[in-house]
């Protein structure tokens, strides 16, 4: 019984979230732009990407990890040029 009790909260609780992420008032603001979320968790984990915003040189498309403009660089052939902004 107590199993089945630990399940229908924990449902409950992913609803509730559900809901506070996609339904409820977005209450929580970025600080750095102008995205805004439901949860105070999601606009903490948002704003340490928010605050990385890292660009490509050559055509001016920003990206949030190292990683993800090495790959732009691979796949565009563009030369390596970091340009970091706040």
């Amino acid at each position: 019984m107590t199993a089945l009790l630990s399940e229908v909260d924990f449902g409950i609780i992913n609803v509730l979230q559900h809901y506070m992420k996609m339904h409820a008032p977005k209450r929580h603001s970025c600080t750095m732009c102008s995205a805004s979320f439901g949860l105070s968790r999601d606009v903490t984990r948002h704003e340490k990407v928010c605050r990385r915003r890292i660009r490509c040189a050559t055509c001016n498309v920003a990206f949030s990890t190292q990683d993800d403009l090495k790959s732009h660089y691979w796949l565009t052939q563009h030369e390596p040029e970091f340009v970091f902004i706040n």
